[in-house]
């Protein structure tokens, strides 16, 4: 991999071929670039300072629904979105149903909890 070019010369790890990638490493450790081929590098790199307006958006779209507590956002125009991105068929809305399907179903794990407490444990 070419890592311990790092190391200094003299280092018997260097010459460790057994134990490694089956060869010895000869070669030197790039040169440390100084501060201004670094400054020269991203001079003209275009950078945008400030406040990331996506990260806040999301951060009011989460604040958003804490504060709508027992509202869902499963409604009606949620699976008609699902129909339109031609995802999730099984939740699609059915124009001759009133109620729209549920996406999770907890009576398995309902049902798996009564199982374990009817258990009897013998201690």
């Amino acid at each position: 991999m070419g890592h311990r070019r790092f190391l200094p010369q003299n280092l018997n790890f260097r010459k460790d071929k057994q134990h490694l990638d089956g060869c010895v490493e000869r070669k030197n450790a790039p040169i440390k670039p100084v501060g201004t081929v670094i400054h020269q590098q991203f001079e003209n790199i275009d950078v945008i300072l400030g406040k990331n307006v996506d990260k806040l958006e999301r951060r009011a779209g989460v604040e958003a629904r804490k504060n709508n507590k027992g509202k869902s956002k499963d409604n009606l125009s949620a699976r008609k979105d699902l129909q339109e991105f031609d995802i999730r068929q099984e939740l699609w809305s059915d124009e001759n149903r009133k109620y729209l399907p549920v996406s999770f179903v907890v009576t398995d794990l309902c049902r798996l909890f009564r199982e374990i407490r009817s258990k009897v444990l013998d201690l």
